[in-house]
């Protein structure tokens, strides 16, 4: 809804394990919706320059999921999309605080307040394998006024999405 007539984008991740079902997930989702993705995967954090000047001509957007040395290395990709006028769509509000347009997610301080909860709960005796997972359900537009310019995103456009799929919206900045 964000980018009209969107068909193809170009997915940057690393080598991580921790985000190989992610990465199949994205792609599922874009094949559902006739979304071509350009998969391109670092091995070390200096790649990401070399990488992030292989994103074809015709992608229409940058997506990163919260892959740590991506994150790590926005700046490059906020270079790179503010060169080729395309959005850069991030999972986490770090991400939209230090480059990215927007992002889709829960605030990092949450996870920090739900995993000090469950330490708490193990250090008072509780066994590990009786406490349940918990699952994130209070998502936020995260969104990075100056960069939504940069990087030519409709701010309206994006307030209407996030209004439709009933999301909060936080706006981040350095």
């Amino acid at each position: 809804q964000v980018i009209p007539k969107l068909k193809k984008i170009t997915l940057i991740d690393s080598a991580d394990n921790k985000v190989f079902e992610e990465v199949a997930q994205v792609k599922k989702a874009a094949n559902a919706l006739g979304i071509q993705v350009q998969d391109l995967m670092i091995e070390q954090q200096p790649d990401l320059y070399t990488v992030s000047r292989h994103i074809d001509a015709n992608s229409q957007a940058i997506f990163i999921l919260k892959d740590h040395m991506i994150v790590n290395g926005i700046a490059t990709l906020t270079n790179q999309a503010e060169k080729m006028h395309i959005p850069l769509i991030s999972s986490d509000d770090g991400s939209v605080k230090e480059g990215a347009g927007y992002a889709l997610g829960v605030r990092e301080s949450e996870i920090g307040k739900i995993s000090a909860d469950v330490t708490a709960e193990i250090l008072n005796g509780t066994n590990v394998g009786t406490i349940p997972m918990r699952t994130m359900t209070n998502y936020h537009v995260f969104i990075n006024k100056s960069q939504l310019k940069q990087q030519h995103i409709d701010l309206d456009r994006l307030l209407a999405a996030a209004h439709r799929a009933g999301y909060g919206v936080v706006y981040l900045s350095k």
